[in-house]
C-alpha cells in the first residue's frame, strides 16, 4: 500500500521520517488499514461518487471488479485532500529530528486522511473515494472526469 516503488508517500515521507520511523509507520499502516483498504475493492458494484466539489459523476461510471479489468483502470480511490498537502502539513508537524513517524501529529487523524475508506466515529467521514479518470501519465481530453489530479 506504502512500499510501491510508485508510492507518493513514501517520496514525501521516508527521508524526512528516516528509516526506522518510515518502517514503523509502513507497520502501521498495514496493520491497521490495509484490509479495509483492499476491501473496498471487494464490493459488488466501484461507482465514481463525482467531483470533489459534490457535481456527481457526469458519466454515471461503474464497474463491476469481477468482470471488467480494463474499465477499473479508469477508477481510483481518491484521497479528498491532496496527498501533497497533507505530507506538507505532516512534515512540518514533525520535529527536525522525530522520535516516530507520528512525533507531533494525531497519528489516528493523519492515517484516517490518508488511508480512511470508511466512515469513523472519531475522525468522521472516509476520506477516499471513488472517482473516474484516466491513468497516471495519460490525458483525455474528450472526457470530462471526475479525479483530476
Amino acid at each position: 500500500m506504502v512500499v510501491a516503488p510508485t508510492s507518493r508517500l513514501a517520496g514525501y515521507m521516508r527521508a524526512r521520517l528516516g528509516e526506522a520511523a518510515w518502517a514503523a509507520f509502513v507497520r502501521h499502516a498495514d496493520r491497521h488499514y490495509k484490509d479495509g483498504y483492499v476491501n473496498a475493492f471487494r464490493a459488488p458494484t466501484l461507482r465514481c461518487v463525482g467531483r470533489l466539489d459534490g457535481t456527481p459523476c457526469p458519466h454515471a461510471f461503474e464497474v463491476n471488479p469481477s468482470n471488467a479489468e480494463e474499465q477499473l483502470k479508469f477508477l481510483h480511490l481518491d484521497h479528498e485532500r491532496p496527498v501533497h498537502l497533507l505530507c506538507e502539513a505532516w512534515a512540518n508537524a514533525l520535529p527536525p529530528t522525530p522520535a516516530s513517524w507520528d512525533d507531533g501529529v494525531d497519528g489516528g487523524a493523519l492515517c484516517h486522511d490518508l488511508f480512511g475508506v470508511d466512515d469513523d466515529e472519531r475522525y468522521g467521514a472516509r476520506r477516499l473515494r471513488f472517482r473516474c479518470g484516466p491513468r497516471a501519465g495519460e490525458h483525455y481530453a474528450q472526457r470530462a472526469y471526475c479525479h483530476v489530479s
